[in-house]
């Protein structure tokens, strides 16, 4: 891939390498799933977009990114019925750096919104790999009073 190409250091350019061969696993899947995003436009955006003395507050209310958080949680829902159906399933975005040769070979509805993701889903050649080890609950989570 030509990003790796464009690094600035050799760590990185190496780094981004390493990940390449991951970017294609989707290929030899027999189902593949394809996530599109279109502009969500919320109501704070609806009210703030054409009031330039709202600058700061558009900026605020508009920079949770809704369509990117609302796909996360239907990809999240697919995974897990997919997990819960016997199935293995990736959530992949390395191989959208490709979109115009996906467009092409997919064809490409501009009304369908941008591709974001790809889901290959199939049946894990070995359902045995190793689950890494948990942290601990107050580790990854804060609780406040």
């Amino acid at each position: 891939m030509e990003i790796a190409n464009l690094a600035d250091n050799e760590k990185d350019q190496a780094n981004m390498s390493k990940f390449l061969k991951y970017y294609t696993v989707f290929k030899n899947a027999p189902v593949l799933v394809l996530v599109y995003a279109k502009p969500y436009k919320t109501v704070e955006y609806k009210i703030l977009k054409d009031k330039p003395e709202c600058k700061e507050l558009y900026n605020m209310a508009t920079s949770s990114q809704a369509e990117i958080q609302t796909i996360g949680a239907a990809v999240e829902n697919l995974l897990l019925a997919a997990a819960n159906m016997g199935y293995g399933a990736c959530y992949m975005t390395g191989p959208v750096h490709s979109r115009d040769k996906i467009y092409e070979v997919m064809g490409h509805d501009e009304t369908k919104g941008e591709l974001m993701a790809l889901i290959p889903v199939g049946v894990p050649e070995d359902s045995s790999a190793p689950q890494p080890p948990r942290l601990p609950l107050e580790d990854v989570v804060t609780f406040i009073d």
